[in-house]
């Protein structure tokens, strides 16, 4: 493998209320005292301008790079679980699924340029249709099989369209 670019599960104890949460923020946050230091940390910002501040749930993620590289803000429009503006929502596959173009750019921001991407938590497989767009290589493993079936029938729809994606943020 070239690269490791995964959403692991995470916050799944977590208190909704937010209320006991005693420092942690989001995401990578989640993980960060596991994490090897050398890395650094991007934000992905989910709005478009402040007037989503008051959106529910968080209005960015941290997204973990390792190794370290500049730090940087990712704008992709989403809204957690109602995704974004004009999206049917009975396309959505996994209850955190992210926008292809968000793993898209993460992919991108990679240093080498990898060939081979290894997604060790694939759930739906957003980033093995993202791999398909960037013409990339993709190994990805998932523990649930209903979710291991949605992934690869996404894969293989991407790559018999042959039609690669540098567009919208579907997801």
């Amino acid at each position: 493998m070239d690269a490791i670019v995964s959403d692991p599960p995470y916050g799944m104890k977590l208190d909704a209320s937010f209320h006991n949460m005693r420092g942690y923020g989001f995401a990578a946050d989640y993980y960060l005292s596991r994490l090897p230091p050398g890395g650094s940390l991007t934000v992905w910002d989910k709005r478009l301008d402040e007037s989503a501040d008051k959106m529910f749930g968080s209005c960015f993620e941290t997204i973990w790079f390792y190794p370290a590289r500049k730090r940087d803000i990712i704008r992709r429009k989403w809204a957690g679980i109602w995704g974004i503006e004009k999206e049917d929502l009975k396309t959505r596959q996994h209850p955190t699924q992210k926008p292809i173009r968000l793993m898209q750019d993460i992919i991108l921001k990679l240093p080498g340029n990898p060939a081979v991407i290894l997604d060790p938590f694939m759930g739906s497989g957003t980033t093995g249709v993202a791999c398909v767009n960037l013409k990339r290589r993709f190994v990805g493993i998932e523990i649930d099989p209903a979710y291991f079936e949605i992934a690869l029938s996404r894969i293989t729809a991407a790559e018999s369209q042959g039609q690669f994606d540098f567009g919208g943020d579907n997801a």
